[in-house]
């Protein structure tokens, strides 16, 4: 991803909108906003997708400009040839070298990027531009046994979306795991106690970074029976607050509704065994209309086998 000023060639652009909200879209050298990427980037708006999907698709865009390509003249193989310039392999003449001097995606970044291509012919093709690519794009594929055992009603499914543009090759069941002893080799590493809550939490709690890092002192119940009545053992909040000072914010599909509470998830993470909480008396009332409903289940514990119990739980039992 380009993080440096471009002058002369297609970028994003970040927009600051009211309550501290972010979005991102893509506009031409002379300031201009480029109508066909905004029209498909607002359906991802208020979301993290928005600005991951816009900086592959910008990538897209400007090599459209090189091969001298309208959206309406694009075909199939065009698409394939550009993500093979991108790192996929594919069998094929590949043309003029592209991201000289960058490394090729990886298998995750050529996923991302066939989703973000598809949804944006598909998004054309809704428009009545290039419908032949929407049709050839918008396809479907018998279910394996793999597929049915990871749906909750997977055998009622009769077809799984494919893309043509992703790549080839088996997927990682699992996520990667911290080899074992990693999370001792850490804390005895560190030299503040910062760090060492960083390690502790990330591992007990299951949180991710931008949910740490979001974190506010009003979101800590480090003690039993909280004021919040939504948990009985401690526990903390993770809300989605666009307008943090450092620009942390958790994940979250969609922007909320006006007046509606932020999504909120609970995971339970105690004080380190033997010391005593710092906000033992209470972190004090939580800001009002920050807390929801959803649940992030957990335990205190280690996340990764939390992680691994909840991969093998899905697959339905077997009739006999």
């Amino acid at each position: 991803m380009v993080r440096h000023l471009v002058v002369g060639d297609l970028r994003v652009q970040r927009i600051e909108r009211k309550g501290g909200w972010r979005s991102w879209t893509i506009v031409w050298p002379e300031g201009t906003l480029h109508a066909e990427a905004d029209r498909f980037l607002r359906g991802h708006d208020g979301s993290g997708t928005q600005k991951t999907y816009a900086y592959y698709l910008v990538d897209h865009l400007r090599w459209l400009e090189r091969e001298c390509l309208a959206f309406d003249t694009v075909q199939l193989r065009d698409l394939e040839r550009y993500m093979g310039v991108v790192g996929a392999e594919v069998h094929m003449p590949l043309g003029e070298p592209w991201r000289m001097g960058k490394r090729p995606y990886g298998r995750s970044a050529l996923s991302t990027a066939a989703s973000c291509l598809k949804g944006f012919y598909l998004h054309q093709s809704s428009r009545g531009v290039n419908v032949d690519l929407g049709g050839k794009l918008d396809g479907t594929r018998l279910p394996s046994r793999v597929d049915r055992h990871r749906s909750l009603l997977g055998h009622l499914k009769s077809a799984m979306p494919t893309n043509p543009l992703a790549p080839k090759g088996p997927h990682r069941r699992h996520p990667k795991m911290l080899p074992d002893g990693a999370r001792e080799k850490l804390l005895a590493t560190v030299n503040s106690a910062r760090d060492r809550m960083v390690v502790t939490w990330l591992a007990d709690g299951g949180l991710r970074i931008g949910e740490l890092c979001g974190l506010h002192l009003a979101d800590l119940h480090l003690r039993e029976n909280a004021a919040c009545g939504e948990c009985r053992a401690p526990h903390l909040h993770v809300c989605h607050r666009p307008g943090n000072p450092n620009r942390a914010e958790a994940d979250t599909p969609s922007r909320p509704p006006a007046g509606a509470p932020c999504e909120a998830r609970r995971s339970r993470v105690g004080a380190p065994p033997g010391r005593p909480s710092p906000w033992a008396a209470g972190p004090g009332p939580r800001p009002a209309g920050q807390c929801g409903s959803a649940w992030r289940g957990g335990s205190p514990g280690d996340a990764s086998a939390r992680r691994a119990r909840s991969s093998t739980s899905r697959r339905p039992r077997r009739r006999v």
